[in-house]
């Protein structure tokens, strides 16, 4: 776990930590944190810059992160960029879209690659896991994982949602993935393309192998509109 030392946009450094694995070839980033866009060090930062402790390459290329819009009920989503600069300040470009909300959350379950460094391309091995709906129901489940020594990418895929009467949830057992954790997961779906806000998302955790999708008062009329969400997670290293 990394703790941002300080920042140009306004938020107390101790509320912005990170998960992390780190070594000469990737670095990957799990966290989350608010920003208030009505800050006057927001208002004034062209690019939110935090400073952290020394990361295990100096530059990197950009790579994405998550933006989530949740007031007032809302479960908007978008993608901003992100990159590693001077060994130890990470940049985050700020989505300016959404300045009038007040604030939005970013979301990190990224990964970062060396900038300027000549290397060899390895793919970790490609393993597909089972899903077995055990409250619930996600039509046409898939999940696939690469998995490293210190990292997880995960991607889970569905279509149609049948939601447990009692709970509005859907449990999904993925098995064989034990050691990585998630108290956010957004499950993401695009119901119309020329909304303005971005795609939409169903909140989802994941711990101990089982993904909890919540409706979280949603109405769901998505029917079988795609529905997915590639994260790269760190692994528990107990």
């Amino acid at each position: 776990m990394i703790t941002c030392i300080s920042n140009n946009f306004g938020v107390a450094p101790a509320n912005i930590q990170f998960k992390d694995y780190q070594d000469d070839k990737i670095i990957v980033l799990q966290g989350r944190f608010t920003v208030d866009t009505t800050h006057s060090d927001y208002v004034a930062a062209g690019v939110l810059r935090l400073t952290m402790p020394n990361f295990s390459f100096r530059n990197s290329h950009e790579t994405t992160v998550f933006v989530t819009n949740e007031s007032d009920g809302a479960h908007d989503i978008t993608l901003t960029k992100a990159w590693i600069e001077k060994g130890n300040i990470l940049c985050i470009k700020p989505v300016y879209e959404w300045d009038s909300l007040g604030q939005y959350k970013i979301f990190f379950a990224s990964a970062f690659i060396p900038a300027n460094k000549v290397a060899a391309v390895t793919f970790p091995e490609h393993l597909q896991l089972d899903i077995f709906c055990t409250k619930g129901y996600l039509s046409n489940g898939y999940t696939h994982y690469f998995e490293d020594a210190g990292w997880r990418q995960i991607l889970v895929f569905g279509e149609t949602i049948t939601w447990d009467e009692t709970d509005n949830v859907v449990h999904l057992q993925l098995a064989n993935c034990p050691g990585v954790d998630a108290d956010f997961v957004p499950l993401i779906y695009t119901s119309d393309l020329s909304r303005t806000m971005g795609s939409e998302f169903f909140p989802c955790s994941l711990h101990q192998g089982v993904l909890v999708i919540s409706k979280d008062g949603m109405e769901d009329t998505t029917g079988a509109t795609p529905k997915f969400v590639k994260l790269f997670l760190v692994k528990d290293q107990n």
